[in-house]
């Protein structure tokens, strides 16, 4: 009998044992298995938000609060989950990391709603060449840093513009919400071209930079969050991240086919005159063109 006691004495302590291993949601906290579907959802709705046209910021709203009524809380209840899960960072982590899993799983499967250009991978004018995850988190007191980098072999060349978009969400009210984004292109002869950004706001973020030179060895990039160590961390959200292409079609192309149209009906024409390659110069209209090509092969697909 005394045998069986201890036998029962060491499960119990055992179990108590791995239940302390991990933090003790509060009450009024949602689980971390609810929190995850949340969360979850939540960046589903600001997908789905952003690829909805006009409204946006009318139909986020919407959208967040579908989730909300999903799950049978308000805003406030959210809040507070998310300023526990704040207080305990790593369970917090460790749930942006499944949703990592379950985002790339559900994009490559065509079930979700996403960013337009995330499936742009085949050759062509505009191309999505970033090769890095959907989600990170970011910590005041933990990893502060996200960085990438690229070779980019033939996949950019003189002339084209890169742009890297990304999302942005601060969890956290008081205190400097503050980061720096860096984009630069390093050539062959090792001199570098960088644009930086800083990023105050919680939304869609984008940085341009124009490539002027040939042979681009790689690509690289961070986003450095200025927040200063506090005893509740406070987390900067990257999600939907993306590091596209944009090629423009060269001036030549068309100057040979107006020569050859013009050695066709016997007309002169000044050779040198048409040869003159024109400098690159990208604006306003030129993205517009490769954004309407982008957002024609989105396909919008609730998760099943």
């Amino acid at each position: 009998m005394l045998c069986v006691f201890k036998k029962v004495l060491f499960i119990i302590v055992l179990l108590t044992l791995i239940v302390a291993c991990g933090a003790r949601v509060e009450k009024g906290v949602l689980k971390p298995e609810e929190m995850e579907n949340l969360l979850f959802d939540y960046h589903l709705a600001q997908a789905l938000a952003k690829g909805s046209g006009d409204s946006v910021n009318f139909k986020t709203q919407l959208y967040i609060n579908s989730v909300y009524k999903k799950y049978n809380i308000n805003e406030s209840d959210f809040n507070h989950s998310m300023e526990w899960y704040t207080r305990n960072s790593e369970e917090l982590f460790k749930i942006y990391k499944r949703i990592d899993e379950r985002y790339a799983l559900a994009v490559s499967m065509n079930k979700m709603p996403h960013n337009p250009y995330v499936n742009m991978t085949a050759v062509g004018d505009t191309m999505n060449i970033w090769n890095g995850r959907n989600f990170y988190l970011l910590s005041s007191n933990w990893e502060n840093r996200l960085e990438f980098e690229l070779i980019t072999d033939s996949l950019v060349a003189d002339g084209d513009r890169i742009m890297w978009q990304f999302d942005t969400h601060w969890y956290y009210k008081d205190g400097q919400k503050s980061a720096i984004a860096l984009l630069a292109a390093v050539y062959e002869n090792d001199s570098i071209a960088t644009v930086m950004q800083s990023l105050y706001s919680t939304g869609k973020q984008e940085i341009y930079l124009n490539i002027r030179k040939k042979n681009v060895k790689m690509l690289y990039g961070f986003i450095y969050q200025l927040s200063e160590w506090t005893e509740q961390p406070r987390l900067l959200a990257i999600s939907e991240p993306v590091l596209v292409r944009f090629r423009k079609k060269k001036e030549s192309v068309v100057m040979d086919s107006l020569k050859t149209d013009s050695v066709k009906q016997g007309r002169i024409v000044n050779v040198d005159s048409l040869d003159e390659e024109k400098e690159d110069s990208w604006d306003e209209k030129d993205i517009q063109e490769n954004e309407s090509k982008a957002n024609d092969s989105r396909i919008l697909r609730l998760p099943s």
